[in-house]
């Protein structure tokens, strides 16, 4: 495996991804919502599992 990937998912797999819902907490950003559909709050789960525009993908 490549180092970068395997650093990728380390990071997702303990939950440390920088999503918009984890920017907003640090006070880096103002919303936590989606950056692709909107509708509900940008998580690691959502951006892979559950988000309208990565299921199409």
């Amino acid at each position: 495996m490549v180092p970068k990937h395997a650093f990728n998912f380390w990071v997702a797999n303990l939950d440390w991804l920088p999503v918009n819902e984890r920017l907003s907490q640090w006070g880096l950003l103002d919303a936590g919502t989606c950056t692709f559909c909107s509708t509900d709050e940008e998580t690691r789960d959502h951006l892979l599992l559950y988000c309208r525009f990565a299921v199409e993908i």
